[in-house]
């Protein structure tokens, strides 16, 4: 079970208040994906804002060629999807679970 506490090791909360962290989780939800999953796609609509709890995962980006270039391993601590959030815009990469994986998920009502 997520504590408020737990939260403090991502940056993006690191500086809130206790109150705001009891706030926050009651608003997340436990999300776990399978080794091989595709977690966010490149071109959809951006609903989600996630953390990484445990797991490994690679981000990529479609390149001119079509083929997916690898931009990034993400794990434990932290967090991704918040550009599409922030802009009102589709997401600009994919992500793929290189292990099975929990993330933690924030709507983007809440976010």
């Amino acid at each position: 079970m997520l504590r408020s506490a737990d939260l403090r090791k991502y940056h993006y909360f690191s500086t809130l208040s206790p109150q705001s962290l009891d706030a926050l989780v009651e608003r997340l939800r436990t999300v776990k994906f399978l080794k091989g999953s595709v977690i966010v796609k490149e071109g959809a609509v951006g609903d989600e804002f996630y953390f990484v709890s445990e797991g490994r995962l690679e981000v990529t980006k479609r390149t001119r060629g079509g083929q997916d270039a690898k931009l990034a391993i993400i794990g434990s601590g932290q967090g991704f999807g918040e550009m599409a959030l922030l802009t009102c815009s589709i997401r600009t990469c994919s992500v793929h679970a290189l292990t099975d994986a929990t993330l933690y998920a924030l709507s983007k009502t809440d976010f």
